[in-house]
């Protein structure tokens, strides 16, 4: 796929940029909100040589000096280059101040992955699996350090840069994780929210939610009734289905949490041998620490409502 440094309209008074990243999701979304004020540039791409010059690029072709630069979540590929351009453009970053905490949390060589290696290896996963998992994150996160934070974001308010943009504090994939809502035109940035073709990942992380799973099921809950007419996601392209894409992000859930209910049925098993049941045994690293944590955050949740428990042996059995 090529990319260009063009930006395209997707929504009144917003344009998009597709940077690349080098995960299966091939692109990340940057938007620019221009309707009424700001500019404001939402998210900030993955640290690689290709994405950084198709950036440079599109601003210097553009002209656009971001008044701010505000992050949706602290993942690498959506505030991988926030410092950098925070630097050389001297725009102030928003973002929530947990994810904040998070992007430097995740740093490597900090305590959190020694803690995710225990974590894993605690449910059953084996070690040279651990380490593979633990180290390829880790040179995920290099090269991405946190930028300073000149305002920290909250739920209900709404920026002061014009365009009536409402920020929501919708929590599950991240700690806490913002959307924008513009209710005149009913247009969301979605960040990675609501993905429009594959379900985001809910993980249970060291330092992050004790119940993900039960954040980002209540925040897809909170978000019913809202007006929205365009979905502008952090990956893939705009959709307009909003109530139906919230409908089948929770069916999905449902059916993940029978399924896992249903394995430890068959027979007590580790966290680990659950994954494996629900995932397959076959994927590299990188995916396979997404499908732990989110095999995790499903235990989690099923066990703190009391339909399964984890015994002695560190299996996990319904109750």
């Amino acid at each position: 796929m090529e990319f260009s440094p063009e930006l395209e309209w997707v929504a009144r008074g917003v344009r998009r940029l597709r940077l690349p990243v080098p995960f299966p999701l091939r692109w990340v979304n940057l938007y620019v909100l221009e309707d009424g004020g700001g500019p404001v540039l939402v998210d900030a791409g993955y640290p690689i040589p290709e994405a950084r010059a198709l950036l440079w690029e599109a601003l210097h072709r553009t002209g656009l000096r971001p008044e701010v630069l505000l992050v949706t979540h602290a993942h690498p590929d959506h505030f991988g280059l926030a410092a950098e351009l925070q630097e050389r453009l001297g725009c102030p970053v928003w973002m929530a101040r947990e994810e904040w905490v998070a992007a430097q949390t995740y740093q490597p060589g900090t305590p959190a992955w020694d803690q995710l290696a225990a974590e894993l290896r605690a449910e059953g996963m084996p070690p040279e699996r651990v380490r593979a998992t633990v180290d390829s994150g880790q040179r995920i996160w290099a090269h991405t350090p946190p930028p300073s934070v000149q305002r920290f974001l909250g739920p209900h308010e709404e920026l002061d840069l014009g365009g009536g943009w409402q920020v929501l504090v919708t929590p599950g994939h991240a700690p806490a994780h913002v959307c924008l809502f513009q209710p005149e035109t009913g247009t969301l940035v979605a960040g990675d929210h609501l993905l429009p073709k594959i379900t985001p990942n809910i993980g249970r992380w060291p330092a992050g939610s004790p119940d993900p799973l039960d954040d980002f099921l209540r925040s897809l809950a909170g978000l019913r009734g809202l007006p929205v007419r365009r979905v502008l996601p952090g990956h893939g392209d705009p959709y307009s289905e909003f109530a139906e894409r919230l409908q089948e992000l929770t069916d999905h859930h449902r059916q993940r949490l029978q399924a896992v209910l249903e394995t430890v049925r068959e027979a007590p098993r580790t966290g680990y041998e659950v994954c494996v049941a629900l995932f397959g045994s076959d994927l590299d690293s990188h995916n396979e620490r997404f499908a732990m944590v989110e095999t995790l955050s499903h235990l989690t949740y099923l066990e703190r409502r009391g339909r399964l428990r984890r015994t002695e042996d560190g299996r996990y059995r319904a109750s």
